[in-house]
């Protein structure tokens, strides 16, 4: 919950006094349920209305199953929203079925309307979400080297519905954006304009500067880039000091935790002094790592 405090107070202003942020576990109503009062619950909808599910249409259509506990989800979470009084619910329109059964909810339950707003999703060329299950997310509280190379590694026709959905520019600007890459402006201007307005409204324009010079020198210009040896790994996740070993940067975890300690070490361009770090290693989105004088790039082993 504090790591996703921390992300949010990105975007809200957590601390504000006129209007506190108020937080909820939904456990301190969903926990008192008994069986009964699930069931209860349970009466408001029908098998139809669940199969309606755009989901749920396209496993019946392959053939896949549907567990009995899948409709349960869009119950519990409406009844979230009726035990917190929701006014209004936002959330990626791939949730657009679960919040509109909570506005039902809502209406049967205290005779009110709970307004949805559903925002659209980036999706890759194939069609799959941009996000945790396939690793390509930006996370609110990643560094501003990570968030800037990222938005440079997705692909050309997430342009245009990146400055829509990730930034705060009007929809007029963003029009403008479509023209001039229609127009066959270079994909690569127009896209370091996102990263650094992504970067900037996440961290702050001085990072986002950072950022974008630490992208032109290590990656664009080819100052470095072509010079660095590859190594790929299959790790996901690995802790820096086994990373450093792994590819024989050190030749021992103390060693290279006395490197760490030392200052010698750097991930993305940034001084790293916590040994056990854990250094996520994306598909996407290559690090590099400095020991000493040695830089290596490291790629994900897909």
């Amino acid at each position: 919950m504090k790591l996703y405090v921390s992300q949010a107070s990105k975007i809200i202003n957590v601390n504000n006094k006129e209007n506190p942020v108020s937080i909820k576990y939904n456990s301190e109503w969903l926990e008192p349920l008994n069986f009964g009062d699930i069931l209860e619950l349970s009466y408001e909808f029908t098998v139809q209305q669940m199969l309606k599910r755009d989901m749920f249409q396209k496993r019946l259509e392959k053939g896949k199953p549907i567990h009995i506990s899948e409709f349960m989800y869009p119950i519990m979470q409406g009844y979230d929203a009726v035990m917190m009084e929701t006014d209004v619910e936002l959330g990626g329109n791939d949730q657009l079925f679960n919040m509109l059964a909570g506005r039902d909810m809502v209406r049967n339950h205290l005779n009110k309307e709970k307004f949805v707003i559903a925002g659209k999703l980036l999706e890759t060329n194939d069609g799959a979400k941009m996000g945790k299950t396939t690793g390509n997310m930006i996370r609110m509280n990643d560094n501003p080297n990570d968030i800037y190379g990222k938005i440079m590694a997705s692909e050309d026709n997430l342009i245009v519905p990146s400055f829509e959905i990730l930034t705060s520019m009007e929809l007029e600007d963003v029009k403008e954006i479509e023209r001039r890459l229609n127009s066959g402006e270079n994909p690569m201007i127009l896209k370091k304009e996102l990263a650094f307005l992504v970067t900037s409204e996440i961290t702050s324009k001085e990072e986002a500067k950072k950022a974008q010079k630490y992208f032109e020198e290590v990656f664009q210009k080819g100052k470095q880039s072509e010079d660095i040896p590859k190594i790929e790994i299959k790790e996901n996740t690995i802790k820096l000091n086994d990373l450093i070993c792994s590819i024989k940067l050190a030749e021992s975890k103390s060693q290279a935790r006395r490197l760490v300690e030392q200052g010698a070490v750097k991930i993305n361009g940034e001084t790293q002094n916590q040994w056990d770090l854990n250094i996520d290693i994306r598909p996407l989105t290559p690090i590099t790592i400095k020991v000493g004088r040695k830089l290596l790039k490291i790629y994900h082993k897909s």
